[in-house]
């Protein structure tokens, strides 16, 4: 499964309180899908499913705030 595929099924299954509808260009802070609890779960998920170190400086907008960021961000962090 493409990555963008499994960010945006974990955050539709495990962080929405609801059944809403995403897109991968979708805003998680803007519409208030993540919250503080929700993107440390978020942040254990990339880390454990990625083997990824997500840092204190890397949890910013620009890496976590859309599935397509996330993805961008995940791809990077593989590279290091």
């Amino acid at each position: 499964m493409e990555l963008t595929s499994q960010l945006e099924e974990y955050v539709c299954c495990q962080l929405l309180d609801e059944k809403a509808v995403i897109s991968p260009g979708t805003s998680l802070f803007e519409g208030k899908i993540l919250d503080s609890m929700k993107l440390v779960e978020l942040i254990g998920f990339l880390e454990t499913q990625y083997a990824i170190r997500v840092k204190a400086l890397d949890i910013t907008v620009e890496n976590l705030d859309t599935i397509e960021k996330m993805a961008e961000f995940v791809r990077r962090k593989q590279n290091e």
